[in-house]
């Protein structure tokens, strides 16, 4: 149903969990299309024959509501007199579409998008994503014929030969997004990762948690694994703290408050109407206490990081994140977890979930826990909850794991991990 669009409207609304499109009730045809990451796109909607059309006109805040209006009239003038305005822009744009490689696609989605939009360790990761397993394979192909069938063997399956299920279906979630992203700017016509089958079988969430004895196996293990003092410092404050392994590498040194035993990781902020891109999951800042196991930790870290804004700075000169980027932790996962941890199956991820599974054992309330863990609980009430009251809890969640890592670690203590885990 149309409404009656005002300023105020367009400019506060907002998407939540999938894409909404708003019709003006002033300008026919004229629709307001919003995502849940905040773009919104104007566009006119009308028939070209039998034909159903959509012409973008742009976004906002660069075209405000009354320029879209009159833009819309200038389109409707048009179409009245017989002239199809999209049918018109697909045919001005065809020469250069249908010469339009993968590589080139990819590359305009990068720096129009991921790179105005997205996190930078987001970015990063896509780029990654992109050089390794697309170019190889999609780069030299013209982006609009690329077909269902090219994704399929190309890169899903290829990628699934190699044992990596899970990032096959991330790499083909990736290729969508980029897909869909460029219909809207009318690069091309179809998606074609549009519904693909999932290469990973069963169930997609994993439910491995680490024994006492294999945490012990792998705490030892570190002191042999093949990787730098740092590296080995990530893994021990992500055991310690239950933290991803983003956001341990990612520590900053003002984020350390050490008289209060706190580490605080800024979520999403505003400043000037733009977003300033926080270093949470779910947006919103988060306190870890840190007990006096992870405080040592953090010490010797920052003792190594010489002159650096970061805990853990990259080895790399021209990184392009300025500390150890977490793909790096899961290489080094994956080059020690069978020869140096003793571990064939782990993942640095399972850290994460050993923690909570433990402190559920413990009775530890799940509000509680998944504060420890930074999990979004739904409901508007834990929308607006206050943490802060809850940070003796959960210092003292933190303290009863470091003691449990302790003992799990402790040749002459491993006896009372029955008792503990009990």
């Amino acid at each position: 149903m149309p409404l009656n669009l005002t300023a105020r409207f367009v400019e506060t609304v907002r998407a939540k969990d999938r894409r909404e499109e708003y019709r003006d009730a002033e300008a026919k045809g004229l629709i307001l299309r919003v995502t849940p990451a905040g773009v919104k796109t104007w566009a006119v909607l009308y028939s070209h024959g039998k034909r159903k059309r959509r012409l973008t006109l742009g976004e906002f805040p660069a075209i405000k509501l009354a320029k879209a209006r009159e833009l819309t009239l200038q389109a409707l003038t048009d179409i009245a007199q017989g002239q199809d305005p999209q049918g018109r822009k697909l045919a001005e744009r065809r020469g250069r579409v249908d010469a339009l490689s993968f590589n080139r696609l990819a590359d305009i989605w990068l720096e129009n998008h991921a790179r105005v939009k997205l996190k930078p360790t987001a970015v990063v990761e896509y780029e990654r994503m992109i050089d390794a397993d697309l170019r190889p394979w999609l780069g030299e192909m013209a982006a609009g014929l690329i077909t269902k069938q090219d994704v399929i063997l190309k890169v899903r399956d290829k990628i699934a030969g190699r044992g990596a299920r899970v990032h096959a279906d991330h790499v083909v979630g990736m290729v969508s997004r980029i897909y869909s992203w460029a219909i809207d700017e009318e690069y091309v016509e179809n998606n074609p990762a549009y519904k693909i089958r999932k290469a990973a079988a069963g169930p997609s969430v994993r439910d491995r948690v680490l024994t006492g004895e294999e945490l012990r196996s792998f705490w030892a293990g570190l002191d042999k694994a093949e990787m730098s003092e740092p590296l080995r410092l990530i893994f021990r404050l992500a055991l310690l703290t239950g933290q991803r392994r983003t956001e341990v590498a990612g520590m900053r040194k003002c984020e350390i408050k050490q008289d209060d035993r706190l580490w605080v990781l800024p979520g999403d902020r505003t400043e000037n109407g733009q977003t300033i891109h926080g270093r949470t999951k779910n947006r919103r800042d988060h306190i870890v206490p840190l007990t006096d196991a992870a405080m040592d930790v953090v010490s010797k870290a920052i003792s190594l990081s010489g002159e650096s804004e970061f805990v853990f700075p990259s080895p790399v000169r021209d990184g392009r994140v300025g500390h150890i980027h977490g793909e790096a932790v899961s290489m080094a996962m994956r080059r020690n977890r069978k020869k140096a941890f003793s571990v064939p199956d782990m993942r640095t991820h399972d850290l994460r979930r050993t923690l909570r599974t433990f402190l559920g054992e413990q009775g530890v309330p799940d509000e509680v826990a998944d504060r420890v863990l930074n999990h979004a609980r739904p409901g508007v009430g834990n929308q607006h909850y206050n943490h802060a009251k809850m940070l003796p809890q959960v210092r003292g969640a933190l303290e009863l794991w470091a003691a449990y890592v302790e003992a799990a670690c402790s040749e002459e203590a491993a006896k009372q991990l029955a008792s503990m885990a009990a």
